[in-house]
């Protein structure tokens, strides 16, 4: 293989920094405040573009978050890295907010984009992208970046799949610190044309030291059968707590496009300590089209056992819908599947990221982020749903935004310490063409500032299961790159609040034992003539329960209470006559707990 000699240098083109108007005085935020807070910023540099790839929240070296971009302030493609105090602004010994660029010794620059960046724990922070030219021999590749706290770069290498007209693109990484004896190892997916050059796309994971950057193994997987000319890469790996190897394992989604118009998401496994195939892939098919994007491990019991969760979007329903599914242990069962649509408007949406948190009363959820075209903010706004273990029903949902267009790419959380909550990582084009977007918000969603919250409706999520066998193909090599000093950018405050009125990292729902479900709705179509429906109820315990039906405008055509016995129920729901044909949602309310169904008049 071909080694090349890179450097990552700095340039000397000044910049005119424009300080954007705040929301608030900074003099508060140099208080040092130490525990709970909770805003949104944006950072980027005036009249130019940033945006958000990636975003965590790190502990060591002092709470901050760290977040991984680019920008287009020096006439092409940089890297801007960002890490922040708790209160998500620059301050601190090991804050920084800096543009990084990646060039040739030649001069012939070099395009980069991170696609992740996480703490090892080492301390150090571990950077991955891809990098790219259309004017030099180069070929496209990925590098992997250590910086120290501060973010000063110790050590960057390219990767390549070792094969001349190999193209390798990285997707996303994780840091899998649950393996006890690779607590700085960093395991990278994505996909390369390697095994047919300029043809079908396969996935690889690549395994390195976090904290040295040293190789430790490289695979590229020939999932699919020789003939297959689709696009298949891998999207998220996390590390299994369920591993049957010494070594330890990777869970690993993806997507395959056969080119036809069918999209299916796909897990997989590998040892940890080798990147051989463990087992079978299994692909996953509603009869329509879905994408994988976020996984973790699901440590809850609900819905059978614990396992992983898995987030994305489907068009099952029509319109795009966020989906989670939540597996076994071997990511080949399905304990639960449903799709998300924001309030129950029809419009697009997304999930990209999945978190899980325990709630103090025992009870697991899961948090995906994604983006919706139905909230209430804007033309699109940056969208968490809160997922229940034991039935993947939406608990709840909210939005963020600034009345532009805003998207969630990452969600994080400080779990268990004075500065809990939710993060979200994402994007806005507003006040300026592109920026960064930061938000700090409690569990039941509050920031303090620009959000709004929707009325959660899930449905199930129709699944079948193929499994294929799964090969293993070529390996990685690396070269050095050199590191110089970067230039700054600057951090800006759309509100901040130390404590904000309604805000809960409590209790977030008031069913944490006591849940009612429909499990089913006849007929549907419901006639005009005969507007009658029979609904069963299954609940954990005798307890009272609301019926609200709404049109789909929001407005209420019908509300009723029903005493509910545990287990199984039959009731009927005699609605009022002159309704309309049409879409109706039907809410099952118990506390702050809302299931939706939806059945149509004609």
């Amino acid at each position: 293989m071909a080694v090349y000699e890179f450097h990552f240098i700095f340039t000397h083109t000044q910049i005119l920094i424009i300080m954007k108007k705040l929301f608030v005085t900074f003099f508060l935020l140099a208080a040092g405040i130490a525990q709970a807070q909770y805003f949104q910023n944006y950072n980027g540099i005036i009249g130019n573009f940033e945006q958000s790839f990636d975003g965590t929240n790190v502990v060591a070296g002092g709470q901050g978050h760290l977040i991984a971009g680019t920008t287009d302030a020096l006439g092409q493609q940089d890297l801007l890295l960002t890490r922040t105090d708790v209160n998500g602004v620059i301050a601190g010994l090991n804050s920084f907010n800096q543009v990084y660029r990646l060039q040739l010794p030649t001069g012939a620059p070099l395009w980069t984009s991170p696609c992740k960046i996480l703490q090892v724990a080492s301390g150090n922070i571990c950077v991955v992208g891809n990098y790219n030219s259309p004017l030099s021999p180069v070929p496209q590749g990925i590098f992997t970046a250590v910086l120290s706290p501060a973010g000063a770069v110790i050590n960057v290498t390219g990767w390549q799949v070792i094969s001349p007209s190999a193209v390798t693109s990285l997707v996303s990484l994780s840091a899998c610190r649950a393996l006890a004896v690779t607590s700085n190892n960093v395991f990278i997916c994505g996909y390369t044309d390697a095994l047919t050059p300029g043809a079908a796309l396969r996935p690889f994971v690549l395994a390195i030291n976090g904290n040295t950057n040293a190789f430790i193994w490289g695979r590229v997987y020939n999932y699919l059968p020789a003939t297959a000319t689709g696009r298949c890469f891998a999207t998220d790996l996390v590390a299994s707590p369920y591993a049957t190897t010494i070594a330890g394992e990777i869970m690993v989604i993806g997507n395959y496009f056969d080119g036809l118009g069918n999209d299916f998401g796909f897990t997989y496994r590998v040892n940890a300590g080798n990147g051989n195939p463990i087992g079978l892939v299994t692909q996953f098919d509603s009869g329509r089209n879905e994408e994988f994007w976020g996984i973790t491990v699901a440590s809850g019991p609900g819905g059978g056992g614990d396992g992983y969760v898995i987030t994305g979007s489907t068009n099952v329903n029509g319109s795009l819908d966020a989906l989670t599914i939540k597996t076994d242990r071997a990511g080949s069962g399905v304990r639960w599947a449903t799709t998300h649509d924001y309030s129950n408007l029809t419009r697009d949406n997304s999930g990209t990221d999945v978190i899980q948190r325990q709630n103090t009363s025992g009870r697991w959820l899961y948090y995906v982020c994604g983006t919706t075209q139905a909230g209430a903010l804007g033309a699109t706004d940056a969208a968490v749903f809160q997922i229940d273990d034991n039935t993947g029903n939406a608990v709840a949902e909210f939005t963020y935004g600034t009345g532009a267009d805003e998207s969630a790419v990452e969600i994080s959380s400080f779990s268990g310490t004075p500065a809990d909550g939710i993060t979200v990582y994402g994007n806005t084009n507003r006040p300026d063409i592109g920026e960064e977007y930061l938000v700090k918000a409690y569990y039941n969603g509050v920031s303090g500032c620009l959000e709004a919250f929707g009325t959660p409706f899930t449905q199930p999520y129709p699944l079948s299961r193929t499994q294929f066998t799964n090969t293993r193909n070529l390996n990685f090599g690396g070269s050095t790159l050199v590191p110089t000093t970067p230039l700054s950018a600057t951090m800006n405050v759309i509100c901040f609040a130390v404590v904000v009125p309604g805000g809960s990292n409590l209790r977030v729902a008031n069913n944490d034992i006591e849940q009612t479900t429909l499990t089913s709705l006849y007929p549907n179509p419901v006639s005009a003539s005969s507007p009658l429906i029979q609904i069963q109820l299954t609940s954990s315990a005798d307890q009272q329960i609301e019926i609200r039906i709404t049109d789909m405008l929001g407005r209420e055509v019908h509300n009723q209470q029903i005493m509910v016995t545990e287990g199984q129920s039959l009731h009927q729901i005699q609605l009022p006559s002159g309704l309309g044909t049409g879409m109706y949602n039907l809410n099952v309310i118990n506390g702050e707990a809302v299931e939706n169904h939806r059945f149509v008049i004609e």
